[in-house]
């Protein structure tokens, strides 16, 4: 039903028009379809339509005009005709406007206003209307971080890619004693693999870059390099062939100091 209504506003200016059998209906559909949207494309629509309707020729004026002399070819119309048809178009709807009905002018107050809300509501309902701060974590699309469940030794897995899996752990486990107790859950998580790989990140949207990092083969730029590195705070690895098992953690990020605990 809304819809329905926002449809009739937007093209009240045609309807007018066409009500009134003006002379430019034509052209004030065209501007209400395209311009409509704009709302000054809008309000000289409807200043159009409520502009002084030509009367049309009768038939014998129409015959009449064949016996008149051929009249000299008119200069072409300049951007000026257009404003001064505008102009009057204007000047016309005012007067039409203070003549009117009071029901009429308080339907032409309320599409104006109904039109405006609507635009309003629609801006405030894009995504990203919001205001965010610049910081490297609004610079990005993917989605937040989603909080697990509180044992700090629980995770989240984000992404398998064969022997490769990331995964996301809550910021709290940001500690040696946390992450320990991390490394124990993967030895037995992944006891029956031979060969394994895990990296560990404390923020959903620093995985999910990492993840599309190794999914292009590039690195995402300096800046957004440095955010997910700062938000991997560890690694698992194991290799039984080569008798490799180690886990590496790095409470301060991938630049920071790393403790390295072989089983």
């Amino acid at each position: 039903m809304l819809a329905l209504i926002l449809l009739v506003l937007y093209f009240l200016p045609a309807l007018i028009a066409a009500a009134r059998h003006h002379h430019n209906a034509g052209s004030i559909f065209i501007i209400d379809l395209f311009l409509g949207w704009t709302f000054l494309g809008w309000i000289v629509a409807l200043a159009m339509a409520c502009s002084q309707v030509r009367p049309a020729d009768s038939i014998g004026t129409s015959v009449a005009a064949y016996a008149r002399p051929m009249r000299i070819q008119e200069p072409p119309y300049r951007m000026e005709h257009f404003l001064a048809s505008c102009s009057e178009g204007w000047d016309s709807f005012i007067d039409w406007f203070n003549q009117s009905s009071l029901l009429v002018r308080g339907g032409i107050i309320l599409a104006v206003v109904g039109f405006a809300l609507a635009e309003a509501i629609s801006s405030l309902l894009q995504p990203g209307a919001t205001s965010k701060s610049p910081s490297v974590e609004s610079s990005t699309s993917v989605p937040a971080a989603i909080s697990p469940t509180p044992a700090t030794s629980n995770y989240r897995l984000v992404e398998s890619r064969g022997m490769m899996h990331i995964i996301f752990v809550s910021a709290a486990c940001r500690n040696l004693q946390s992450m320990k107790a991390l490394g124990d859950r993967l030895r037995v998580d992944f006891a029956d693999e031979r060969i394994v790989g895990v990296v560990i990140f404390d923020d959903m949207r620093a995985a999910k870059m990492y993840d599309r990092m190794l999914d292009s083969g590039f690195t995402l730029g300096a800046r957004l390099d440095r955010f997910y590195g700062r938000h991997m705070i560890g690694s698992y690895s194991k290799n039984v062939n080569t008798a490799h098992h180690e886990y590496a953690i790095m409470l301060q990020g991938l630049d920071g100091p790393q403790v390295d605990i072989n089983y």
